[in-house]
């Protein structure tokens, strides 16, 4: 009897359409229907009449009412919840998803503590497969269980490496889902490559990354895959950046506990509809991100990305002109209103944005040129 088994993951998807046709293609649904797991990041709540938006940094999403009957019928059995949209709506947005979505499962969020950090688990031929699902921490992460009742699975947790150990001892295989990273860059930080390899290290079999919204590289560290970013797999936001609706799936084939293939999908969304989409010059690159990520030169890379996100993003929410402040100030005078901390929670407490300033400032400190 054979005991091969597959997994397959692809990135953030928004729908918020209405689903009049099928929301992927012929070939594609095929690619689903073939594996034994079938995963996506669901990056919003399903859209309720009493969710209430919660106060954050960044727009409220949401998905049509009707994506999770469509999801499930296309074969997605794991949907990962680990990530800043999730909570958008707050407690209500996120128990009418889990229960949207009751007859499969669900990773990396809950009402409670437990089920948000709870592992999933699969058998195959008697291989358990076990699913983990983290998100940096963004507006509705889960960093205390007594202020913060319901949300999604907070990647620094103090209690995160002891459930990798402890998952690593209940199942086979574990995969571990991410949330996390700077937002259309091409390289991670590297500091987020150091967590990753952690995760390998505490026992996952491979690392799965999304958030950047853009595909970065993936590599081999200890024999497993790590894949930083996936990008989009299908977002219904009109966003005028190179790669917003080209991502990527990947294909993981065991051989009992063993990877013995890592296949890249490449998807593309056309109209209203995902489709696999090869592509020569697409799949170049990402070769050369992924040959980028050891390459000797990778950290000046790191740092100039660090640089270029200070001058054009950071810099002015710290240091905002007088200009800018005295509207500011002048808008919520007139208003009535207390000027919020929503931003500056927002940059200090989401580790990309922190990693990313602390190492512009040094980099300035030193006076180094990159």
């Amino acid at each position: 009897m054979s005991n091969q088994w597959s997994a397959l993951f692809m990135g953030d998807l928004v729908v918020t359409h209405p689903l009049t046709e099928p929301l992927f293609s012929p070939s594609l649904q095929q690619q689903l229907t073939a594996h034994d797991i079938c995963s996506c990041n669901l990056e919003a709540p399903i859209k309720t009449a009493s969710g209430q938006a919660q106060e954050k940094v960044g727009p409220h999403l949401w998905q049509h009412a009707k994506l999770p009957e469509h999801l499930i019928q296309a074969s997605f059995n794991l949907i990962t919840l680990a990530n800043n949209h999730i909570y958008d709506f707050g407690s209500t947005g996120l128990q009418a998803t889990l229960e949207a979505f009751a007859e499969v499962k669900t990773v990396g969020a809950g009402t409670d503590f437990e089920t948000a950090y709870a592992l999933q688990t699969f058998e195959f031929h008697g291989v358990k497969v076990g699913c983990l699902a983290y998100c940096e921490a963004q507006f509705g992460a889960l960093v205390d269980e007594q202020l913060n009742p319901a949300g999604f699975a907070w990647i620094h947790h103090p209690l995160v490496e002891q459930h990798i150990q402890q998952a690593r001892q209940a199942v086979d295989v574990l995969l571990i889902q991410v949330h996390a990273g700077a937002e259309f860059m091409n390289i991670p930080l590297p500091e987020w490559r150091q967590r990753y390899r952690q995760f390998i290290d505490l026992g996952a079999d491979a690392v799965i990354g999304h958030h950047p919204h853009v595909p970065q590289g993936w590599e081999w560290y200890q024999d497993k895959p790590i894949f930083y970013s996936l990008g989009n797999a299908y977002f219904d936001m009109n966003v005028q950046r190179r790669f917003w609706e080209q991502g990527l799936a990947v294909s993981l084939q065991f051989q009992g506990t063993h990877l013995h293939s890592v296949n890249l999908l490449s998807l593309r969304k056309t109209g209203n509809q995902l489709t696999l989409a090869p592509d020569a010059a697409f799949s170049d690159h990402i070769e050369q991100l992924s040959k980028q990520l050891n390459a000797p030169d990778y950290l000046t890379h790191a740092n100039r990305q660090a640089m270029y996100l200070w001058q054009h993003l950071y810099q002015r929410q710290y240091a905002p002109s007088w200009q800018s402040q005295l509207k500011q100030g002048l808008k919520h005078f007139l208003k009535g209103t207390q000027p919020s901390n929503a931003h500056l929670i927002h940059n200090l407490q989401i580790e990309t944005h922190r990693w990313t300033v602390l190492r512009a400032l040094h980099l300035l400190q030193q006076g180094r040129q990159v």
